[in-house]
């Protein structure tokens, strides 16, 4: 269900970072902090230096403060941060006695067994923490209680370990650039002139010219040499557990209510089915790609988890939910201090889900059609990157593309899989360097938007009748402010892999044809792949994580690796083009053969509306030769569909164009374009009697939902033009002749399938330098 833990290594961060210079990061930063904190500059300024970030600047609060700095240290590239943010409160006056009150209660409620230790004393709206605890990670966790106080300009964390073993700095100094070393060893020197000493566990505080800023991020807080060794894996797992026996306190409670209670658990959340509910709470996680490792954080993947899903799933997310009281006794949305957060959302039942349904062989393909409807407006609507911004840069799309191929490459021992690998890198680049042109285009076009993600199978559904769409990405930025055409070919690729192209096919042409994006066709290929390799990656490590499923995971990573070397070899575009008359059945056949024939259908009704938009609000009737219907306005609708073809068979898609193709001299034309681009070539004439037409147009005009504007009296000038610009014996080598009356049905049908593709295969063009469809 969640699978999006697995999408970056650790290991492999190092290859987008090293392509990032400090002008590079800065803009990264700025763009983090106004998309994600909600501030930037003015307000706040960013500086780098060697990958190192200072943050300068006045917030109105000092959560704010922690969050820019939060921010920062998430962008790839950022070795650390100097937080020097001033907080200047706004409306939030508070005695120094209630703050302290406010922060002791704070500090039990996260530590109830250690609070005792810790003493608060408040002056001037700042904080200082003192006391002995054990672990680093409660010294932590009572300064990380306090940040969202009210009245709160910042936090002296003077509480002190325990000695209790050898020290652990060098083993933290190792994992650093030496750089880095330097300017930490600068800063504590700085801050150990200074009269008040302020340990923030990375974070800056205070007041100005009271509290000295401290790096953030990638060091801990300074350490005697005399206290044991703080391993971030053991404070994880400590994090973990302590919020594992806390749900399962609270799912016996809620069990001991009659309310019936399961637990599922995922990559990077666990999830309590409650009744007609479900609760999904974010693990206590810290990873390349993601930072749940506080309760702030995970309140706040929460909030962005509601904010991004309801877009396609409002239905299911119906808000945050509050774990309160106390640990030996807690509730929902009860009395007491929060101690941890959840999505509330719907439940339904997991035979909704289209990998359920598609292993049941159940999808259909009404449902398809609208995914492609609904995610075609949702990209419509969706907000745009601005061009300043990072997101959908063609250096970034090759870096995620290629840390990916290297987490792969890190767990692959099998030689075979291994070459396969080695093969699809080799065409990735080779691929990369042709697209780099139309990366930098689509992201000035616009194309690039706060996209889903993650839309693969399991996260798609069906609920009533309803397709939904949940579990987009909230917790990396980059990895869903994508190209529209990236989070497209996720659902397109995984329908391919599992054996349902007829399917694919179906979702490709309808979203094409209700949005008009046929530029992407361009990167459907390359994205294909990488959403492959995304998949075998996150299978790859899930059968790395223990012995259960183990097994069904590697089956399935070598099914998506399998599938990615595929996609790499030659494909087999083809043109085909319709002739016949208004109400012959054109757009019915045409429509028909998408999902067998795996064809992208270029219908002139619709590219001639979308041509001429502001037209069409006017046109009041079909005639031949006014308004949009003129000779210029054909010419240029002619003009569109032979261009879109084009992109199509440059890119490895078989297109139909469905049109009338009344004259000779626009057949001969797309008939040229096949040559030049060295693919088979056919030409679908479609017949039906008089009788069959007139009533088919009567019908339709009755209807009212076809695109079309056709009625007798253009059907009579049609029939006209026709006896003049008929078929001549130089076109029947290319002509398949179909009479679509009303005994035309589905054998019939199947029949031409087969003849259409044998007629294919006999044409023996040259192979064009794309990637198989």
């Amino acid at each position: 269900m969640h699978s999006k833990k697995m999408r970056c290594a650790r290991g492999a961060k190092a290859v987008e970072e090293s392509m990032l210079n400090d002008p590079e990061i800065r803009q990264n930063v700025e763009h983090e902090l106004s998309c994600i904190a909600g501030i930037g500059p003015p307000a706040i300024m960013v500086s780098v230096h060697h990958g190192v970030v200072t943050l300068s600047g006045r917030v109105h609060d000092f959560a704010g403060k922690i969050l820019a700095g939060r921010c920062a240290m998430g962008v790839a590239g950022v070795a650390g941060v100097l937080n020097k943010i001033d907080v200047a409160l706004v409306g939030q006056a508070r005695s120094d006695a209630d703050l302290a009150n406010a922060a002791v209660a704070a500090v039990k409620a996260q530590l109830p067994s250690s609070a005792d230790a810790v003493t608060v004393v408040a002056h001037d709206g700042v904080l200082r923490l003192d006391g002995t605890l054990r672990w680093n990670y409660q010294r932590k966790r009572a300064e990380e209680a306090v940040y969202a106080l009210r009245g709160l300009r910042g936090v002296e964390n003077s509480i002190v370990l325990a000695p209790a073993g050898p020290a652990a700095e060098l083993r933290w100094k190792k994992r650093l650039p030496s750089h880095v070393n330097g300017i930490i060893r600068t800063v504590r020197q700085n801050a150990a002139a200074q009269p008040a000493h302020v340990r923030a566990a990375g974070h800056a505080a205070g007041r100005k010219g009271a509290l000295p800023p401290l790096v953030q991020g990638a060091m801990p807080a300074q350490q005697s040499e005399h206290q044991w060794p703080d391993t971030t894996q053991s404070i994880e797992k400590h994090e973990v557990s302590r919020q594992t026996r806390l749900l399962h306190r609270l799912a016996h409670r809620l069990d001991s209510e009659d309310a019936r209670v399961r637990l599922i658990v995922t990559d990077i959340s666990r999830i309590m089915l409650v009744g007609d509910l479900a609760y999904k709470f974010k693990k206590a996680l810290h990873r390349d790609v993601l930072d749940y490792s506080t309760l702030s954080a995970r309140r706040h993947a929460c909030e962005e988890e509601l904010r991004l899903n309801r877009r396609l799933a409002p239905e299911l997310y119906l808000g945050l939910a509050s774990i309160t009281g106390t640990r030996a006794c807690p509730s929902i949305d009860g009395e007491g201090p929060v101690l941890e957060y959840a999505v509330r959302m719907r439940r339904f039942d997991q035979s909704a889900l289209w990998q359920a349904r598609l292993n049941a062989g159940q999808l259909g393909v009404d449902e398809v059609s609208a995914l492609a409807l609904l995610l075609a407006d949702f990209h419509a609507g969706a907000a745009r990157a601005t061009a300043q911004s990072p997101w959908g840069n063609g250096a970034l799309i090759v870096a995620r593309t290629h840390e990916d191929v290297a987490g792969i490459a890190a767990v692959l021992d099998d030689t075979r899989q291994r070459a396969m690998l080695d093969e699809i890198a080799a065409w990735l680049t080779r691929q990369e360097q042709a697209l780099a042109p139309i990366f930098t285009r689509r992201k000035v076009d616009g194309w690039v938007r706060e996209c889903h993600g993650d839309l693969h199978c399991g996260n798609i559904l069906t609920v009533e009748g309803q397709v939904r769409v949940f579990d987009g990405i909230e917790f990396n930025t980059a990895l869903r402010w994508i190209d529209v055409a990236q989070d497209l070919a996720f659902a397109w690729m995984d329908l391919q892999c599992q054996g349902r192209r007829g399917l694919a096919a179906r979702l490709l042409n309808d979203y094409l044809e209700r949005c008009g994006d046929y530029g992407s066709l361009a990167l459907l290929p390359y994205y294909r792949v990488q959403r492959a390799l995304v998949r075998c990656k996150v299978f790859l490590l899930r059968s790395q994580a223990g012995s259960r499923g183990r097994s069904a995971a590697l089956l399935q990573a070598q099914r998506y690796l399998a599938f990615a070397h595929a996609c790499i070899t030659p494909a087999a575009p083809a043109l085909l083009i319709t002739v016949g008359l208004a109400g012959s059945g054109k757009s019915w056949l045409c429509n028909a053969l998408v999902e067998p024939l795996e064809v992208v259908r270029l219908r002139s009704d619709v590219e001639r509306k979308r041509l001429f938009a502001s037209a069409v609000a006017t046109v009041a009737s079909a005639s031949p030769a006014q308004g949009m219907y003129d000779q210029a306005a054909n010419a240029a609708t002619y003009r569109r569909l032979a261009r879109l073809a084009q992109q199509g068979l440059a890119a490895g898609f078989v297109m139909v164009v469905d049109a009338t193709f009344l004259e000779r001299r626009r057949r001969l034309a797309f008939r040229a374009l096949a040559r030049r681009s060295r693919v088979p070539f056919l030409l679908l004439h479609v017949d039906a009697p008089l009788s069959v037409l007139a009533s088919r147009l009567a019908a339709r005009a009755r209807a009212g939902t076809d695109p079309s504007d056709a009625d007798m009296a253009v059907l009579a000038g049609q029939m006209e033009r026709c006896a003049e610009q008929g078929l001549r014996p130089g076109e029947a080598d290319d002509v398949i002749e179909i009479v679509n009356d009303a005994s035309f049905g589905v054998e019939a049908l199947a029949l031409l399938v087969v003849h259409v593709r044998q007629a294919l295969l006999r044409a023996k063009p040259g192979s064009p330098p794309t990637a198989r469809r």
